[in-house]
């Protein structure tokens, strides 16, 4: 009888213990199914902070993880864009969306996505594009939550912005031929002709438009980080071989006019710029007052207006 009592009271624990069957029957999770409660974290940004528009510019966006390592697509990622109260310049009337796109499209496989506008017209005081992007709650803004636009058309300068890669000096054997036996020899030595392919000019738009140099070699004797305004554009005769060239006046609001490595005199200064056919950037460089070359060149012209330094650079394609 001990026994029997024993296996009831045993029975009666484990019931208490144990779940049902009708408790399994009635659940509605599995162990490794339970949902998640937050969605995952992606960083969003354009890649840029800021652009302008000649003819077309491509805009992009990338994505992070939170850790800032780049986030590869699980599937196709669709973020909308929008164009902020702040725009000046208005959709299909100063430019327009290839395909009429809407939003980013960041594919399967991929971190980032692009969208291309394209130039229509120029408009004063309508020519700023500023962009946001739409974004679902589980993704956070990185580095650039929007992207201004300025719109120049396809000016020089329009075209001006973006990394240049020196390419070569075009003006050194003109002036050595045109001044031969007028000049003394130590006119020649310390010419500023020592820079390489690695030495970049970059301009940048924005509210302010600037210069950003990445040199090491001669021509940061002269140029300076600075702010770079358009002027006009000029005709003039090539004081080398008597052509008619046009070129654009921009002002920089820093230069170093005695184009040297020891003697310093900062001030503005106006340089000429044009693009040749194939895309080659020529920087003309007049207004300066050389201290370490062109000295006998200086003493007889009075200035440098007529001697001009020419450097060529080749566009980078980012």
């Amino acid at each position: 009888m001990k026994k029997v009592m024993y296996l009831v009271a045993f029975l009666i624990n484990a019931i208490g213990v144990f779940p049902s069957c009708s408790d399994d029957n009635n659940s509605t999770t599995k162990p490794g199914d339970e949902p998640s409660t937050t969605e995952e974290q992606i960083i969003y940004s354009f890649v840029k902070e800021t652009d302008a528009l000649s003819g077309e510019v491509v805009v992009g966006i990338e994505l992070k993880n939170m850790d800032g390592m780049n986030y590869i697509a699980k599937e196709d990622i669709h973020l909308p864009f929008v164009f902020a109260e702040t725009s000046t310049a208005v959709l299909n009337k100063h430019f327009t969306v290839e395909d009429n796109a809407t939003e980013f499209v960041v594919p399967k496989g991929k971190r980032n996505a692009t969208i291309k506008l394209k130039y229509v017209v120029l408009e004063e005081g309508k020519d700023l594009i500023e962009m946001k992007i739409n974004a679902p709650g589980n993704f956070v803004a990185g580095n650039y939550d929007k992207i201004k636009i300025k719109i120049y058309g396809p000016t020089t300068v329009g075209k001006l912005f973006g990394k240049w890669v020196f390419k070569g000096t075009t003006s050194f054997d003109d002036i050595k031929t045109a001044y031969e036996g007028a000049t003394e020899p130590s006119d020649f030595v310390n010419m500023p002709v020592n820079n390489s392919n690695l030495d970049t000019l970059e301009f940048v738009p924005g509210d302010k438009d600037m210069l950003k140099l990445h040199v090491a070699g001669s021509m940061k004797n002269y140029f300076r980080d600075c702010d770079v305004v358009y002027l006009d554009d000029r005709t003039i005769r090539d004081p080398y071989n008597g052509e008619q060239k046009t070129y654009s006046y921009i002002e920089f609001s820093k230069v170093n006019e005695k184009f040297s490595a020891t003697v310093l005199s900062e001030r503005k200064a106006e340089v000429a710029v044009r693009i040749l056919e194939d895309g080659t950037l020529e920087v003309m460089v007049f207004d300066y007052v050389p201290v370490d070359f062109f000295q006998g060149i200086l003493s007889v012209m009075g200035t440098m207006e007529y001697t001009p330094i020419i450097y060529t650079f080749t566009k980078i394609e980012e």
